[in-house]
């Protein structure tokens, strides 16, 4: 399971006093589906109690006390100190003050992490937009054709083209012209969308009847795709928090708060865009 880690997820946790309800809850969800995680995170924090209760106090400039060290161990303890002081990034302080231990554990499960992210892959590996072909009687049928010029016009459907490395699963947020941010994939957000990896495919599918047609205002239309390996989305909550950051701004804020959004707990977000024309 170790190779199932991702960069997100410690920085997350190490962070949980920090976060909002929403992100306290995503990361309780993954702390209680990755027992591996949890049981690095204990290991962590128990790492930090044993150091808190073993490392004496401190004087006013982060050192031990004169008489907790001898004066032959001074210059050594403190050139040590300052070393660990710079590389974690930090200013003097209390070596029982525990604001040190946190990048201190930070840097650790980066160095820990980061051999195993190099392994990975990103996970979306292409991405699109093609319309559905028309029959000859004028009909929608189920193929597909590519954009020629990035454009799309009004009453023709849209249809993003997305090839996954790995199994994953999947959501689609479009932001139209006006900025209005909706989450249209899956179609039902009581139901999780997970697609094989190793393909292409296509969002929605060409034969179903609810493909996405194009009306309203003309503009560039947005779609950001997120996908993700292991962590199934709650996504009656991911609509529900779209629709909070996004009410009442301009297109750009509504693009960049819904990235921001998806981007927080989602393995990777991608964007798409065309012109919307008459």
């Amino acid at each position: 399971m170790d190779d199932e880690l991702r960069p997100g997820d410690v920085d997350r946790i190490l962070a949980y006093e920090d976060l909002d309800e929403s992100g306290r809850r995503a990361s309780d969800r993954l702390l209680a589906a990755r027992p591996d995680l949890a049981a690095k995170l204990e290991r962590l924090r128990e790492i930090e109690r044993r150091a808190q209760a073993a490392l004496p106090v401190a004087d006013d400039d982060g050192f031990w006390t004169a008489d907790e060290r001898s004066g032959a161990d001074d210059a050594d303890c403190r050139e040590s100190a300052r070393r660990t002081r710079a590389a974690l990034g930090i200013g003097s302080r209390s070596w029982r003050d525990p604001r040190w231990l946190l990048p201190a554990a930070a840097v650790l499960a980066a160095l820990v992490l980061l051999p195993l992210q190099a392994r990975r892959g990103p996970l979306l590996t292409g991405l699109g937009v093609e319309t559905v072909a028309t029959t000859r009687d004028g009909t929608r049928g189920t193929a597909t054709i590519p954009l020629t010029d990035g454009r799309l016009r009004t009453g023709e459907a849209v249809v993003l083209v997305v090839d996954l490395e790995d199994d994953a699963y999947v959501a689609v947020i479009h932001v139209d012209p006006q900025g209005a941010a909706a989450l249209v994939y899956p179609p039902d957000p009581s139901r999780v969308a997970r697609l094989a990896g190793g393909r292409r495919h296509h969002l929605p599918d060409p034969g179903s009847a609810g493909l996405w047609i194009l009306d309203g205002t003309t503009g560039t239309e947005s779609f950001l795709v997120a996908t993700d390996r292991e962590t199934a989305p709650v996504l009656s909550e991911v609509r529900e928090a779209l629709a909070a950051r996004t009410d009442g701004l301009d297109r750009d804020a509504a693009l960049a708060a819904a990235r921001s959004l998806l981007e927080g707990t989602w393995d990777q977000v991608e964007i798409v865009e065309f012109l919307h024309v008459d």
